[in-house]
């Protein structure tokens, strides 16, 4: 598809002329952003999980890939990327909101 092509190309920029590409850890958030907006979640993670691999300290992608798996229902990855937003940032409010609340499900 186009978008693998998208990526194949950004990883050999990256890759090939780090220099003459600044692919800046906002960048495939905001790229992703807009196709959340049009609902293509499978973009967005997509975006977010090479974002990943390039920033794997990130903490602002994995509370990212943790907000599109807790709007798709998926709790249990939800909860493992926002576990991973905390390691990485423990001030996230939004990561300590959801694993609480998850928590307290739990014990019900």
């Amino acid at each position: 598809t186009v978008f693998k092509q998208v990526l194949r190309n950004i990883a050999s920029c990256k890759k090939n002329s780090p220099q003459d590409y600044d692919f800046a850890e906002n960048a495939l958030i905001g790229l992703s952003e807009y196709y959340s907006m049009q609902k293509k979640m499978d973009i967005v993670i997509r975006l977010l999980e090479c974002n990943v691999r390039y920033y794997p300290n990130s903490s602002w992608t994995y509370s990212n890939l943790g907000s599109v798996y807790a709007q798709l229902g998926n709790e249990k990855k939800a909860l493992e990327y926002y576990e991973k937003t905390l390691a990485l940032f423990p001030h996230d409010s939004v990561a300590k909101g959801y694993i609480e609340n998850a928590q307290r499900q739990n014990k019900k």
